[in-house]
């Protein structure tokens, strides 16, 4: 269970997940359960554990409150994985982020009034992660909608403590918004910034800002996903990119393909970026949920499923 303490800011949050080796028949070690010696939270920031089948998994989700992130909402949340553990962080549905509120004026009659003009403000997520010797992060959050108006920044800065053992897999992706609600591409900006390092040098970066405004067309794609595998317990995960994006032929195309995806190596060599658009939020979620099968070796099939809606 999730409880906030006194010296944590509003919207914050701390996890520390490791693993303790417990001894087994004879002179054995086993894999056990895995502890949380550090598992706070306050509003509104909202955590959630739960159980997972495999062992040495943790799995929790990032849930909030009210489905979304309003206008003027900071969530940061800071996480360390040792032990040997493998923690997965979800999000139960999509992170909708809200249009951004009007500044209200007091009236001389007691009375208020919106203006015209909107907040600059936005929301802000922020995630700040240590994996310590032979751990694994795997995040798999669902997409984040914004919605008309809206301003959303995503900060990930995840630090990989031994780059001969030390894993993750870190999927980032966003949709258009509300098609179906005259939201698409109606937000003001997104931005994702995303720096990865390993035993303190920089790996990569990944910086990621869209302006609909800016751009005349952002069609006909409707979801965009990035997608980091690096590390030496998803390397299965790795090869199989790599030898799908072999195996790919391009053709010229008289439309758009429902789907199209890009992989392309780490500069180390030790991982890989993906890329993906796709028309549909559904086509890069069924998408994903092909191409992921392979880490149910490392995070189970009961994670995987219920990051992927099955």
């Amino acid at each position: 269970m999730s409880t906030p303490v006194d010296d944590l800011a509003p919207g914050s949050g701390r996890i520390h997940i490791t693993l303790p080796i417990q001894e087994a028949s004879g002179s054995a070690t086993a894999r056990g359960s895995v502890q949380y010696p550090h598992f706070s939270c306050t509003y509104p920031l909202k955590l959630m554990s739960t159980q997972a089948l495999q062992p040495g998994v943790g799995c929790v989700y990032n849930m909030g409150y009210g489905g979304g992130m309003v206008d003027g909402d900071k969530v940061e949340m800071n996480a360390r994985v040792d032990g040997g553990a493998t923690f997965c962080l979800l999000t139960q549905g999509s992170t909708k982020v809200f249009k951004r509120r009007r500044p209200m004026t007091a009236l001389q009659d007691g009375t208020t009034s919106s203006t015209d003009e909107l907040r600059p403000t936005g929301a802000t997520s922020i995630l700040n992660a240590h994996v310590g010797a032979s751990s694994t992060l795997v995040l798999l959050p669902c997409p984040v909608s914004p919605f008309r108006d809206a301003i959303f920044r995503q900060i990930q800065h995840i630090h990989l403590e031994d780059s001969s053992s030390s894993s993750l897999v870190l999927l980032d992706w966003f949709t258009a918004g509300r098609p179906g609600h005259g939201d698409r591409w109606a937000f003001s900006s997104y931005l994702s910034d995303i720096s990865v390092h390993v035993q303190g040098r920089l790996l990569l970066r990944d910086l990621m800002e869209v302006v609909p405004n800016r751009v005349p067309y952002l069609g006909p794609y409707n979801c965009y996903a990035t997608l980091i595998v690096w590390g030496h317990q998803v390397e299965p995960t790795i090869a199989y990119f790599r030898g799908a994006g072999a195996q790919r032929e391009m053709h010229p195309c008289r439309s758009p393909p429902p789907l199209i995806w890009s992989v392309c190596d780490t500069r180390d060599g030790a991982g890989i970026v993906v890329r993906c658009s796709a028309l549909t939020t559904e086509g890069v979620t069924d998408w994903l949920r092909e191409v992921l099968d392979v880490l149910s070796d490392v995070c189970g099939e009961d994670i995987l499923e219920r990051a992927m809606g099955d």
